[in-house]
């Protein structure tokens, strides 16, 4: 759905209010924000709960706004993931998905982030990769520790799933790659989440390797407060190794 080894590099989300005054200028009205997000950075992930209005007029707007290049990555609802936990949720994906088909070929990966103290269930999580329609990209997020094994991995490999890496796991899980494609999301570190160089630096090594074995990244900051998650992604998007992520319109 995507050219090969592009790094998308985004944040959770455009639409905060406090980003007024510290990544979007403050005579800027809100209508403009994707806009000048989008010539700054190429890929946002978004809460499929927050898209009950997303009609195809709505998904067209923001198509036209952002360069060609942009992908959109969509958290999968708590409903599946939380609620359900990956049980007997075809026709939900199913909805989820049709929901989202006004996007085209700008929708990136789904991520199905799951909770926290939910031990492994390899075969919940066979049966749900099994059912999942193959035209699509999907990655996981594993919370509780447990998930974090050779045999969860094998199972995502077989079904073509990345694994969704963090800095919140242990670093050796970082580098394990299940998928044609890397999601990562990066919560923060240090006072407010905000990053380090030394810390995006580690990052961007990360992503030069990814590019180099010809696999798409997509990289995710989710510290929204005081702006850090764009301030961050933009001082990642022009670490040297990483071409200038800016697209044309």
């Amino acid at each position: 759905m995507t050219d090969s080894q592009t790094s998308f590099i985004g944040t959770a989300d455009w639409r905060h209010a406090d980003w007024r005054d510290r990544f979007y200028p403050r005579q800027m009205p809100a209508h403009a924000w994707l806009d000048h997000y989008g010539r700054q950075l190429n890929s946002v992930e978004l809460d499929a709960a927050r898209l009950q209005n997303l009609d195809r007029n709505l998904a067209a707007t923001w198509l036209s706004t952002v360069p060609a290049n942009f992908s959109f990555t969509v958290q999968a609802p708590r409903l599946i993931t939380h609620v359900h936990k990956l049980r007997n949720c075809a026709p939900l994906v199913a909805a989820t998905l049709q929901h989202l088909s006004g996007l085209h070929d700008r929708l990136g990966p789904v991520l199905f982030s799951l909770p926290a103290r939910w031990h492994c269930n390899l075969d919940r999580l066979e049966r749900f990769l099994t059912e999942l329609p193959g035209e699509f990209r999907y990655a996981f997020e594993f919370h509780d520790p447990d998930w974090l094994r050779p045999d969860t991995y094998a199972l995502l490999r077989a079904h073509g799933a990345a694994l969704c890496v963090n800095d919140a796991m242990p670093g050796e899980h970082r580098e394990i790659v299940t998928g044609g494609f890397v999601y990562a999301r990066l919560y923060g570190s240090g006072a407010g989440g905000r990053y380090t160089s030394a810390g995006l630096r580690t990052w961007a090594t990360r992503i030069a390797g990814w590019r180099r074995k010809r696999l798409d990244s997509y990289v995710l900051f989710q510290n929204d407060t005081r702006a850090y998650a764009a301030k961050n992604a933009c001082l990642l998007r022009d670490y040297e190794g990483l071409r200038k992520l800016r697209g044309t319109r």
